[in-house]
């Protein structure tokens, strides 16, 4: 129930005594004040407000016969609707109040139950970590077993490739000895022309090992023509650059200014050449690197060759091979032009040197831009020489390769086109080994 406030007590117990004409306002405040105080004391509120509204009536109706009846009553109607609506106010409080203590009440027992509950979803939440952690420790478990399985997997892959051309080998060796068994005068007609072919291929080795040594021998004089070359070039250089200090020194005094721009425009021209080089370089080795790694896939992939389109890979091979050797030897008859025509222009420098300043200076510039163009075209052809090389290395590998698949001897010194001929060779057999197992599996 919720209390009255002070104003409220003061208007219903003085509310009729402040209206009063005969009695004093210091004895009506008093009487209220004491009124106010006995209602506070009071443990009972709604008897002692009856009782005194009763005593007020009373009295009023005994002080106030003079005054009009009917104000008397008007304003004891007012103080009852008052009562009345107070009355109705402290029923809904006091609804309020039971409806609190309930809901405080059920607060009260939820925490109970909570703590409880919070208890239990603690010890549920350390069970759950425990299960998390060993399900982590099965999952990294599993992780290992499934990268033992890939490992082993693609173990199996490889030795099922290596068993499968095995199998095919197997089976061609087979049908080769059934064939054998079937026929002794087949069999002496291949032993008779197996012997014919090696005796062809003996000689045919012979003569390529003497050409093979002409070729070499001719090598290695061109590769110690080429070192002498060198160093004849760098003799030259140095000569050259003492030739150019003491130009320099004479032409400093005369035309000071228009050496060192000049100077320095050569000296960024050589900046630039030598860059682009390298990254010509670069460039041409990571092309011809990729070509052994493509060689490299495509054995390690699929472990077999179609016969027919070797034949025709080693025919075009052949072709550009000999393209190749042809664009070799145009590059080292044009490397040796090079070299006389700078042996030219360096007598001709020697010359010039003899002239009057004035003219020396003019042609010293012309014959320096030749000079520069003449050595860009002979790193140019030495870049295409060393592609060259490099190509003719990797068809050298590729053909090697090849005849260790098809179980060929050979030797190192052999030549690409030796190499080829006895790939020919083997393919050539090879086709006929199949044409007979078809026909003898047709029949």
């Amino acid at each position: 129930m919720r209390p009255f406030t002070a104003d409220e007590n003061i208007f219903f117990l003085t509310g009729n005594v402040w209206k009063q004409k005969n009695t004093s306002p210091k004895s009506s405040m008093d009487n209220g004040l004491r009124q106010v105080r006995n209602l506070m004391i009071t443990s009972n509120v709604h008897t002692f407000i009856e009782n005194s509204t009763i005593r007020l009536e009373a009295e009023s109706l005994n002080s106030m016969r003079d005054v009009g009846k009917k104000e008397i009553i008007d304003e004891l109607n007012i103080i009852k609707n008052k009562y009345n609506i107070t009355q109705k106010r402290f029923s809904v409080d006091d609804t309020r109040l039971k409806k609190l203590q309930k809901i405080s009440n059920e607060r009260s027992v939820e925490e109970r139950v909570g703590t409880y509950r919070s208890q239990y979803i603690q010890t549920c939440i350390n069970k759950l970590n425990q299960s998390i952690d060993y399900t982590k420790l099965q999952q990294e478990e599993c992780i290992q077993d499934m990268k033992i399985y890939e490992h082993i997997l693609e173990r199996s892959k490889k030795s099922a490739i290596f068993l499968e051309i095995k199998a095919n080998s197997l089976k061609g060796k087979i049908r080769k000895m059934n064939l054998e068994f079937e026929g002794e005068k087949k069999a002496k007609l291949k032993v008779i022309e197996s012997k014919s072919c090696s005796q062809r291929i003996y000689k045919m080795l012979h003569e390529v090992v003497a050409n093979e040594t002409k070729d070499k021998q001719n090598v290695v004089e061109k590769i110690s023509r080429d070192f002498d070359m060198r160093d004849i070039l760098k003799m030259r250089r140095e000569e050259r650059k003492k030739r150019y200090a003491e130009i320099s020194e004479n032409a400093a005094n005369e035309d000071k200014d228009k050496k060192e721009a000049y100077l320095k425009e050569g000296v960024y021209m050589y900046r630039m050449w030598a860059n682009f080089l390298l990254s010509k370089f670069a460039n041409d080795r990571q092309k011809y690197s990729n070509i052994e790694m493509a060689f490299q896939k495509i054995h390690a992939a699929t472990g077999e060759y179609n016969v027919n389109e070797l034949v025709h890979k080693f025919l075009t091979r052949e072709q550009t091979f000999k393209e190749l050797k042809y664009t070799i030897d145009l590059s080292r008859t044009s490397i040796e032009q090079l070299y006389k025509r700078n042996g030219e222009i360096e007598s001709v420098i020697h010359a010039v040197e003899i002239y009057d300043k004035e003219s020396r200076t003019q042609d010293i510039f012309t014959l320096r831009e030749k000079h520069l163009m003449s050595f860009k075209e002979l790193e140019a052809e030495k870049l295409k020489l060393k592609s060259l090389v490099t190509i003719r290395e990797h068809i050298n590998e590729w053909n090697k390769r090849l005849l260790k698949i098809f179980y060929v001897d050979y030797k190192r010194h052999y030549t690409t086109k030796k190499m080829f001929e006895l790939l020919a060779v083997v393919i050539k057999n090879k086709l006929k080994g199949h044409r007979e197992n078809a026909s003898n599996d047709n029949l």
